[in-house]
């Protein structure tokens, strides 16, 4: 971080050498889809994307542990994330986390211990800053926990995130 010429601070996104990780996004929604993986790849994040949950079970039948993470929408047409869930867990020997997300249906029960009986790591609201901090926390704690030098990567991530 430093300040322009007019006084005004100036944050500048440091990319790493290689991504932090391989993030499958899936979303029916094209434009959160483009929005939100623009977002994570400016903050390091290598990401593939899907709109539909057949269409990311058959990335992950392909590519399978290639993908760290997995960022699904709760709700989407032909196939929606409970049960894309449901068959990446069943049909697949992926284990890395899945984080489901949706616009607000979290503060419904009812939706969240659906999403997390189905296998998904967390449920979170549609937001940028909520799902970044639970993609991090969730690829600490199943891919970066052991490595020297995951955590002072993971503080500088979560300080420019607070900002």
């Amino acid at each position: 971080m430093k300040k322009g010429k007019d006084g005004n601070l100036i944050f500048e996104i440091v990319q790493p050498d290689e991504p932090l990780a391989s993030i499958l996004m899936v979303d029916d929604n094209e434009i959160d889809l483009a929005y939100n993986g623009q977002q994570f790849a400016n903050a390091g994040f290598e990401i593939d994307t899907a709109t539909d949950g057949l269409e990311a079970l058959n990335k992950v039948k392909e590519l399978g542990e290639n993908y760290d993470a997995i960022l699904m929408n709760f709700l989407m047409p032909v196939c929606d994330g409970i049960e894309a869930t449901r068959l990446i867990r069943s049909k697949t020997k992926y284990r890395n986390p899945i984080i489901g997300f949706s616009a607000g249906m979290f503060s419904h029960k009812h939706f969240y211990e659906a999403g997390r009986r189905a296998g998904m790591y967390e449920c979170v609201n549609l937001d940028e800053r909520e799902m970044l901090n639970t993609l991090l926390e969730a690829l600490y704690n199943n891919k970066y926990k052991n490595k020297s030098n995951s955590k002072g990567l993971f503080s500088k991530l979560r300080e420019f995130l607070s900002q």
